[in-house]
């Protein structure tokens, strides 16, 4: 047995018995301390580590555990591996605050993806990836508020944020994909809370994404990503539609889903109306805009009122169908009221954009003629002033005129009073 045990231990560096090499340490040691440390906070971390190796330790290095002795090799890459976890653990903190074009933003994202593979759990892997596309979310109105001091800057910033609106839309659409194959195939218990969590956090990331409206002129993406969010939003208060159809016999259980759906289905149109009347206000100050753009643009902004004003009426049909429980139907409704306040909204944000511009052209205009103005009224003062010199001089010089008129005769008296002095001596 001693002969054994040695030859076992002579074995475990070897590669061909299995033992990892340093590349394959350095590889997987990352991923690891990040699934570790996403799944349960730090302090946890430690102690199921500490509880983990002494449990180990007991078991597998016992005496009376002979069957151990071949597995030993992969208990010590496995510890290789586990022990240095600590520092590791604060590159993943930091990397949860950073976005997209930053160093450790990386980090973030495979600690992201690692924690997804490593969940199987097909309701828990919903609920994360909503969790990654709120995440999106606030990175992006991170990045708006980030500082530039030039255009190429300023580019970065914005082709950071298209980058991450396109991760965000990944992640919710394809959390919205697995929300239906879960419906195929779960018991509509489970179902109803995945797709709760689908939607309160497609409801956080649209009010999330509305700090950043302002933008959406130059990243339409912003636009599309909010448009999507309602849609799936819409889509998993189907789904819980959808469950009360199933196999119920709890009538009490019925009554349940029903005032959840009833009371979200409210709340969404509420929301609608409110959007609708912000539309309405900023066409409306559009429309008080009297501008040459406006006179073009007059038939765009009638139909965005008309549109909005639309909406408004199909949001009381939606409401009625929510009154008698018609909750297909109201659903249905929701998504065309959806669609027509997102193109109203852009149409709105654009006519605005565009009225904005011109007012500000108007203004310059206005600037420029009054300086043209004052310069040409300073002009004609200077004119006049010449004129007075002009005249001032005319008038100096008819004065010296009169006097070198005036000259010849007192130098004639002269001469006659020097002759009458000559006789006088004589």
């Amino acid at each position: 047995m001693d002969r054994l045990e040695k030859q076992l231990r002579e074995l475990k560096n070897k590669p061909q018995a299995g033992a990892a090499d340093s590349a394959w340490l350095a590889k997987n040691k990352a991923l690891l301390m990040m699934q570790v440390k996403n799944t349960m906070p730090a302090p946890l971390v430690e102690k199921q580590l500490a509880a983990t190796v002494d449990s180990y330790k007991r078991r597998w290095f016992s005496p009376q555990n002979k069957w151990s002795l071949a597995m030993r090799p992969v208990l010590v890459v496995a510890l290789a591996v586990i022990i240095p976890f600590g520092s590791w653990i604060s590159t993943v903190n930091a990397a949860r605050l950073s976005v997209s074009g930053e160093a450790l933003y990386g980090v973030k994202i495979i600690s992201e993806k690692v924690q997804l593979a490593f969940t199987s759990d097909k309701s828990t892997k919903i609920a994360l990836r909503t969790e990654f596309a709120a995440r999106r979310a606030d990175e992006v109105v991170k990045l708006k508020a980030q500082p530039f001091v030039s255009e190429v800057e300023e580019e970065e910033v914005k082709e950071n944020i298209k980058k991450t609106i396109e991760r965000l839309e990944t992640e919710i659409q394809t959390a919205s994909n697995e929300l239906v194959e879960l419906a195929e195939s779960e018991e509509p218990v489970i179902v109803r809370e995945a797709a709760r969590a689908v939607d309160v956090k497609s409801e956080e990331i649209g009010r999330v994404l509305e700090k950043t409206a302002e933008l959406a002129v130059e990243i339409p993406e912003i636009n599309e990503a909010k448009e999507l969010v309602d849609e799936v939003a819409v889509s998993a208060v189907e789904a819980i539609v959808h469950t009360r159809t199933e196999v119920q016999e709890d009538n009490n259980e019925n009554e349940v889903v029903d005032t959840e759906i009833k009371n979200n289905l409210e709340d969404k149109l509420k929301d609608a109306t409110s959007e609708i009347d912000e539309v309405l206000l900023i066409l409306d100050a559009v429309a008080s805009t009297n501008t040459p753009m406006m006179l073009v643009e007059e038939e765009e902004l009638q139909e965005a009122q008309e549109a909005a004003e639309e909406a408004l009426e199909v949001v009381k049909e939606a409401s009625e169908s929510v009154d008698s429980e018609a909750f297909e139907e109201a659903i249905e409704k929701v998504k065309e009221v959806k669609t027509v306040v997102n193109e109203a909204q852009k149409t709105a944000a654009k006519l605005q954009d565009e009225s904005q511009v011109a007012m500000e052209e108007t203004e310059e205009q206005s600037e420029t003629i009054s300086l043209e103005a004052e310069n040409t009224t300073n002009t004609e003062k200077i004119i006049e002033i010449d004129t007075e010199n002009v005249s001032a001089k005319s008038e100096g010089l008819i004065e010296a005129d009169v006097i070198v008129e005036e000259d010849p005769e007192v130098e004639e008296e002269e001469v006659g009073k020097e002759a009458d002095e000559e006789m006088e001596s004589e």
